[in-house]
């Protein structure tokens, strides 16, 4: 959904550069998964504002700049909230069929 590209400010803001052309996606989501190779964390979102063509944010924990400067080129992506196992293999069985969303059950 995005990149952290930079820290923002001292107290712990981060930078982030959507992938999409519409940044407010991203200001819609409690939460998102942060990081790079396969190690993701996830982050609650305290604040999130827009800033030009990118976003600030404030992220649950990131409190200084030393901190977000850390995040600095990873991935920021929406956590996908999955209620139960059976909801989960649906969507997985779902994507297998080549669609992208659904709606009931199947």
């Amino acid at each position: 959904m995005g990149r952290i590209a930079a820290p923002f400010g001292i107290k712990g803001w981060v930078k982030v550069q959507p992938y999409s052309e519409d940044p407010d996606a991203l200001m819609d989501f409690e939460s998102w998964r942060v990081g790079r190779d396969g190690q993701q964390r996830h982050y609650s979102v305290e604040a999130v504002q827009d800033h030009g063509k990118a976003l600030v944010a404030k992220l649950a924990g990131i409190d200084d700049r030393d901190t977000a400067y850390a995040l600095a080129s990873t991935t920021a992506t929406r956590r996908m909230p999955c209620a139960d196992r059976k909801s989960r293999w649906r969507r997985a069985h779902y994507r297998r069929r080549g669609k992208t969303s659904f709606t009931g059950r199947i």
